[in-house]
């Protein structure tokens, strides 16, 4: 009777679509390393207009950053994925329509990040390994479910409101280079289509004082492979 009972709780969790409860993946929004290596990191892309003109900027600082892609947007500009990829940027995903998983549901959580990576994949670049939630939100079966597809779960540790209407490329500077320390994340945008002035403008200043300091700037790969070479 006992077995009946489980037997039955196992069918009754597949057929209601149930996602398996396991430990939720962390969410990284700093890696621990011991030299001046800092990540920058820009969502909502890739766009036609300002995608080019941030590789650009970095590429002219032998810089390199993480480009977290909207899946709808891989789908219009697939020309500037391999733009990135050619540029050696990291390309990650987030996610196909930028939904906010506001009600922890791992089956959106699924949806959303499969049609975000086959978006990117149509592309003809390598599979992504690394996840930024929209908005940072999420709850603990959403991080589970995305951490089973093999996703590494990335936030941030400095936030300059860039994506906010009416932040300056003065504040914007100002708080990444307040707030800049080894190890840390910076989240920037590409996308949308518009209001992206000010974070270019202000990445002329970040990136050369920044490397006045001694500091490297990398993709969010680098860093966790700088962190586990050494552990």
């Amino acid at each position: 009777m006992f077995l009946f009972v489980i037997v039955f709780r196992a069918i009754a969790a597949l057929t209601q679509g149930a996602v398996p409860q396991t430990t939720p993946p962390p969410v990284i929004s700093r890696v621990p390393v011991q030299d001046k290596r800092i990540a920058f990191t820009f969502d909502d892309g890739p766009n036609v207009r300002f995608t080019p003109q941030f590789i650009a900027l970095l590429k002219s600082y032998d810089a390199h950053a993480t480009f977290f892609l909207i899946g709808y947007e891989a789908q219009q500009n697939p020309q500037i994925i391999r733009q990135l990829n050619a540029a050696g940027m990291e390309i990650a995903n987030h996610g196909m329509r930028h939904r906010y998983l506001r009600s922890d549901n791992p089956e959106l959580a699924t949806q959303e990040v499969r049609e975000g990576e086959r978006a990117i994949l149509s592309a003809g670049v390598s599979r992504p390994s690394l996840y930024r939630l929209p908005g940072g939100i999420s709850g603990p079966r959403t991080r589970s479910a995305v951490g089973a597809l093999g996703y590494r779960i990335i936030g941030w540790s400095i936030d300059p409101r860039d994506s906010i209407r009416g932040t300056s490329s003065t504040q914007i500077t100002q708080t990444v280079l307040r707030h800049a320390a080894p190890g840390t994340i910076v989240l920037m945008h590409d996308g949308p289509a518009t209001g992206r002035e000010p974070t270019l403008a202000a990445l002329r200043h970040i990136i050369p004082a920044l490397e006045a300091k001694g500091y490297k700037i990398c993709s969010v790969g680098e860093l966790l492979r700088t962190a586990r070479a050494a552990s």
